[in-house]
C-alpha cells in the first residue's frame, strides 16, 4: 500500500475533489507524531438560503504505514465525537463536517484507494 507525506496526500485528494488545506501542527505526540490541522476549501451552503456556513475542520496524521494508520482508526471511530477516514498511512478526523464535505472525503478517498 502506498504512503504519503501530508502535503503528497492533500495534492491526491483535491485532485479527486476533496477541497481541503492543510494547517499547521496543532499538536505532537509523546512519540513525536504531528497532528496538523486541516479545512475545507469550499463553503457549504446555508440551510436557510442566508449565505454559506462556516467550513468544516479537522485534523491529519500521517502514520508510518498503513497498519499504525488502521490502529489509529478503530481508536478515532471509537469515539463519538469525530468522523474518521483513513487512506494509506494517513487518517483525518473531523468534530464537525457537514453531509456534502462528507461525501467529498469519502468520493476522494475511495479514488485515491482503487488507484
Amino acid at each position: 500500500e502506498r504512503t504519503f507525506t501530508a502535503e503528497e496526500f492533500v495534492d491526491e485528494v483535491n485532485a479527486e475533489g476533496a477541497a481541503i488545506a492543510l494547517g499547521g501542527v496543532i499538536a505532537k505526540s509523546q512519540d513525536g507524531l504531528e497532528i496538523r490541522a486541516v479545512k475545507f476549501t469550499e463553503s457549504v451552503p446555508s440551510a436557510t438560503g442566508a449565505g454559506d456556513e462556516a467550513r468544516g475542520s479537522g485534523a491529519m496524521l500521517v502514520l508510518d504505514d498503513a497498519g499504525e494508520a488502521g490502529d489509529e482508526l478503530e481508536r478515532c471511530e471509537a469515539s463519538t465525537a469525530f468522523t474518521c477516514f483513513r487512506a494509506a498511512n494517513v487518517l483525518l478526523r473531523f468534530e464537525k463536517i457537514f453531509p456534502e464535505e462528507q461525501a467529498r472525503i469519502t468520493q476522494a478517498f475511495q479514488a485515491i484507494a482503487s488507484e
